[in-house]
């Protein structure tokens, strides 16, 4: 009966030149009408094909490409889905008509007798022969499955570069799906996953919300995924907004664990026990769970819980993971616990669980009660384990750290020499992690050596890695270096580097240059705008005021606090400087009062008092 239908409405269809068509059969019969069905002679061509259990169908005269998988088509339709397209125009309010199931694409408009043929011809045969649509005009799940990942590639890229470029994520996928290109959810959450990696918060949350307000459906464990980046970048108060928003049936272990370990990163203890409670009731509770509680304990200092919560861990026959007892090395170690760091080791080597992660746990573990010929031991296990197999970069980049931490300089060389053997094209924060190792080792020589390597062939210049040259050289008073670094990472950077001035502010201000301080904070100050926000930190705000106080340089100040006005950050704080700094030099001003007033500072108690004597006559 589905095929009878669906062979009336293509030979409806088949005279007509402005059709653009999608025959829905149930999944059953998929394959079956896909086999039967032979092309469509007339105005439009129809191509029906069978590949990694979907069902393709394109016009290609009017450029659209459905796709039907069959995993999706869960209920059967009310007969076949026909949609006519007379024109370009009346694209985009056809297609948000279309069922919910369907992904929709627009693609390039493609000759027939340009698609490549396999097997036996356009329509019938087994489902390996199919008629191959263009690259262009598959969406991103069915290019993921022909293996070619260019345009996902490219899109990824693009979006690592918007914190580069002052862009925003959404622009960029707009502009992709406006190009004929269809985003699913797998393929985002893979983006997120791998910027969660890299700590790129901002663009996690980005995505998660043009996904939100594009009605993405998520799977199991991705709103999970979304409360964490909220917890990250929003703090508590939001991850908990976003837990009560969510209905009853996607609140499960995988969203009440996520918000646990909110609470749990933040050291909120009351709350994580309460909470945990509650997931107990519901029968949620898993070993994640007690890990997290186990690294809050840690975090909280409080090692001597760990044993009780492990033991409550073997009570449920929860399985006692590698993990976990890298966490109870953790903890014996803040004991002072020799016995107890090797007894949670030989657990780990029993259990079969031993790689890199373990070595270098143990390192750090016999680092903290001061073994250091254990730690170096350690090491050299953990430099024969990966030299023997390729690990990833991270357990290269660890020997790196750990060397330089424990003066090692010769292990750092190795250690990079091994991770360039195994990885000839070194990424950024490879190059990043032996630049702080050197600096750590005071080979600034050495430093300026690999970061001219760096700059002559890194792909993507990050301001990140001069910034490490930038503060090394000023702790070093390598001051003409370091400005000449800054030039040149200024012109090459997509947009201020607003940290690096503030470091060359926090310099000066430490030697008592306050005008070459105030220059900075003028250049600082000159490139904000609408796009580009920048306010200095508390920190910076209280050093300069420091120096005016010290100087009795009221005039300094007033000039500085006209930058903060520019910079919107002109607050109570600020001003109770400002005061303080013209009771220091004698002075007054009776308009203090009306312009803290006109600024809408909220005069406390404070204020008042200096304000007495900043303007004593100015209520009179």
């Amino acid at each position: 009966m589905e095929l009878q239908t669906a062979r009336k409405e293509v030979h409806g269809l088949e005279k007509r030149k402005d059709f653009k068509l999608i025959v829905c059969p149930e999944p059953r019969d998929v394959l079956s009408l896909s086999s039967k069905i032979e092309i469509v002679q007339g105005g439009g061509s129809i191509v029906y094909g069978v590949r990694w259990r979907t069902f393709i169908a394109f016009s290609l005269r009017t450029s659209i490409v459905m796709n039907l998988n069959p995993k999706t088509l869960r209920k059967p339709h009310r007969g076949s889905v026909t949609v006519i397209v007379k024109s370009i125009a009346e694209e985009d309010e056809k297609l948000r008509r279309l069922p919910d199931s369907l992904s929709v694409i627009i693609a390039s408009q493609t000759p027939l007798h340009r698609l490549r043929r396999r097997g036996g011809g356009y329509g019938g045969g087994e489902a390996e022969k199919f008629v191959k649509p263009p690259m262009h005009a598959l969406n991103t799940a069915e290019r993921a499955a022909t293996g070619n990942r260019v345009d996902v590639k490219r899109l990824f890229y693009r979006i690592s570069l918007v914190g580069a470029t002052g862009g925003k994520v959404s622009d960029v996928l707009n502009s992709f799906v406006s190009k004929a290109y269809a985003l699913d959810t797998r393929v985002l959450f893979n983006f997120v996953r791998e910027f969660r990696k890299a700590k790129r918060y901002e663009l996690c949350y980005e995505i998660l919300e043009w996904m939100k307000e594009n009605k993405y459906n998520y799977g199991p464990g991705q709103y999970a995924v979304h409360l964490d980046v909220v917890s990250t970048l929003k703090g508590v108060a939001e991850a908990e907004k976003y837990f009560d928003s969510l209905p009853a049936e996607v609140k499960d272990r995988y969203t009440y664990g996520a918000l646990l370990n909110s609470y749990c990163r933040e050291s909120m203890a009351e709350k994580a026990a309460t909470l945990f409670k509650e997931m107990d009731k519901l029968n949620f509770v898993s070993h994640l769970a007690f890990n997290t509680l186990i690294a809050m304990s840690l975090k909280l200092g409080e090692p001597e819980k760990v044993s009780f919560l492990m033991q409550e861990m073997e009570n449920r026959n929860l399985p006692v993971e590698p993990f976990t007892w890298i966490l109870s090395m953790q903890a014996h170690a803040m004991m002072n616990d020799i016995e107890g760091i090797e007894r949670a080791f030989e657990k780990i080597k029993k259990g079969n669980g031993i790689d890199w992660t373990a070595y270098s746990n143990l390192a750090d573990a016999y680092l903290k009660i001061g073994r250091l010929d254990k730690a170096e031991l350690a090491l050299e296990q953990l430099e024969d384990l990966v030299t023997s197999k390729t690990h990833t970069r991270s357990a290269y980049k660890f020997l790196i750290s750990f060397y330089a931490t424990t003066g090692n300089s010769d292990g750092v060389y190795r250690a990079w020499d091994l991770l360039k053997a195994h990885y000839p094209i070194c990424h950024n924060m490879s190059y990043l992690c032996l630049l702080q190792a050197l600096s750590k080792l005071d080979k600034v020589d050495d430093l300026e050596k690999y970061f001219e390597e760096w700059s002559t062939g890194c792909q993507y210049y990050d301001p990140v890695v001069p910034r490490m040259v930038i503060r090394t050289y000023l702790s070093h008073n390598l001051i003409d270096k370091a400005e000449q670094v800054f030039e040149s990472a200024s012109s090459k950077a997509k947009s201020p580097l607003f940290e690096d001035y503030e470091f060359f502010m926090d310099y000066y201000l430490k030697k008592g240059d306050i005008r070459s301080a105030l220059r900075h904070m003028e250049k600082a100050i000159a490139e904000v705008n609408q796009d580009q926000k920048w306010q200095p930190t508390p920190e910076i705000i209280s050093s300069f005021f420091m120096r005016f106080e010290e100087e009795r340089d009221g005039v300094g100040a007033e000039g500085f606090c006209r930058m903060l006005k520019k910079a919107e950050c002109l607050d109570s704080k600020p001003y109770l400087s400002l005061l303080q700094v013209y009771v220091a030099a004698g002075k007054s001003n009776v308009e203090m009062r009306k312009r803290m007033e006109e600024d809408g500072i909220e005069i406390s108690s404070e204020h008042e008092k200096l304000l007495e004597k900043v303007c004593p006559n100015a209520n009179l």
